[in-house]
């Protein structure tokens, strides 16, 4: 048995690389088991780059493909294999032909408000209202909510919360194709706090010249990283951290480190509200249109309210508890081969 990802990533607003990780870290888990896992995606060079690093057998598709053809191809790789799909604006032509002739079909789903039927649906969405489906299939098996969120490794919760902020870390996602990561520094800047920022940027990124330029004019300590091996154990050392909405929240509220959450695309607008609401993350909205000064009052207000900072870091940790793979290789009966 073989295990197919159909996955892009890549530096493109609303495509960025969370799609990717999460299917890495799908495979890393089958690699333990011996199960061989291969990636098709679409030449685009973020996403490429990154699975050919971690040494996955890559299937390159053109940039530019008839859904047709695609889904012709597909029946011909994945015949009798399980087919892992994570990409978006797909339509029922898709599964109607695929379910038949793979051994299952699985789609990774994060906005919910569609009628697609593959034999799993996994969507982690922690919000209600990307949650649901109106009308859902009798045959389709329905795996919804952060539970089934997927956690790499590498990740270990924070032991205490100081009272003091020393170090933040920014990472907002991959890729960060609406290139927000900018607009964030110029907001710490004005911050009336001398912490040291650590900004984490990640493989697809682009933007480096604008971060260079505002790295070495400030009179904020920071320091730039490119595609870390291990960003959970930067977000364990951090006292705040400022993260996009998508994956990279989650990650951060099982380490219990307490931060903010940055939208850098519109469905993430609705996920920031929800962890606010929940009192996890707190919301900055979308800085490029809010006046600075609003985010840091309210970036210095929670800076100064060390009790709140406790509160949030605990419910983060209750949040995400860490276990969604194991349950969704359960719920899948994959065993080793």
């Amino acid at each position: 048995m073989k295990v197919y990802f159909r996955v892009d990533g890549g530096s493109l607003y609303s495509l960025g690389m969370g799609h990717v990780y999460r299917c890495l870290k799908f495979a890393d888990l089958l690699r333990k088991k011996k199960i061989a896992s291969v990636f098709v995606m679409k030449d685009i060079e973020g996403g490429i780059k990154k699975v050919a690093e971690e040494k996955y057998q890559i299937i390159k598709l053109p940039k530019v493909l008839d859904p047709k053809k695609e889904i012709s191809k597909l029946r011909s790789m994945c015949s009798k294999h399980i087919l892992i799909t994570d990409i978006r604006d797909l339509d029922n032509a898709y599964f109607d032909q695929l379910n038949e002739c793979c051994s299952k079909t699985i789609y990774f789903d994060d906005l919910g408000d569609n009628s697609l039927f593959p034999h799993v649906l996994i969507n982690p969405s922690v919000t209600p209202l990307l949650q649901k489906y109106n009308k859902r299939h009798p045959s389709t098996k329905y795996l919804i909510g952060e539970h089934y969120f997927i956690l790499g490794a590498g990740f270990r919760r924070k032991r205490h919360i100081r009272k003091t902020i020393n170090t933040a870390l920014v990472s907002l996602g991959g890729a960060d194709p609406a290139n927000y990561t900018p607009s964030l520094l110029r907001v710490l800047e004005q911050v009336d706090y001398d912490f040291e920022i650590t900004i984490i940027l990640g493989p697809a990124f682009q933007n480096f010249r604008e971060v260079e330029e505002i790295h070495s004019r400030t009179k904020k300590r920071m320091r730039i990283l490119r595609n870390v091996p291990n960003i959970g154990e930067y977000m364990h050392n951090a006292d705040i951290a400022f993260v996009s909405g998508g994956d990279t929240a989650l990650e951060l509220a099982y380490t219990g480190t307490p931060g903010f959450i940055v939208p850098t695309i519109e469905y993430e607008n609705i996920t920031a509200a929800h962890f606010e609401f929940r009192r996890v993350f707190l919301n900055l909205e979308d800085i490029k249109k809010k006046n600075p000064a609003e985010s840091v009052r309210k970036i210095e207000a929670f800076v100064d309210d060390f009790p709140k900072r406790q509160e949030f870091s605990k419910n983060a940790k209750n949040f995400i508890d860490g276990k969604g793979l194991a349950r969704i290789i359960r719920e899948l009966g994959i065993r080793n081969e």
